[in-house]
């Protein structure tokens, strides 16, 4: 089990290099398939904490959403600022 964890976890973060987002709730979920059913919550602790450790080390920014196909808001920039967008949209 624990190379085919992680393989999974390796799948999941070249996954996410390509796209150039670590949906964790995603990527977490995939790999919790693979485990024992009931999950030990101590394993499933440390997987995660792997996927974001190399997340991290690869810097791949990660989102953390349960929602599978999240959209993002434009990023602000000053103009949006001056102009009172982020009054107007908190």
């Amino acid at each position: 089990m624990t190379v085919h964890l992680e393989q999974e976890i390796c799948e999941a973060i070249e996954h996410a290099s390509h796209s150039g987002v670590l949906l964790f709730h995603e990527a977490a979920a995939r790999i919790h398939r693979h485990m024992a059913y009931p999950a030990d919550a101590a394993l499933a602790a440390l997987v995660e904490r792997r996927i974001l450790s190399e997340a991290r080390i690869r810097k791949i920014p990660v989102l953390f959403t349960t929602d599978p196909h999240p959209i993002l808001p434009p990023p602000l920039d000053a103009s949006d600022l001056l102009n009172g967008y982020a009054d107007a949209h908190p």
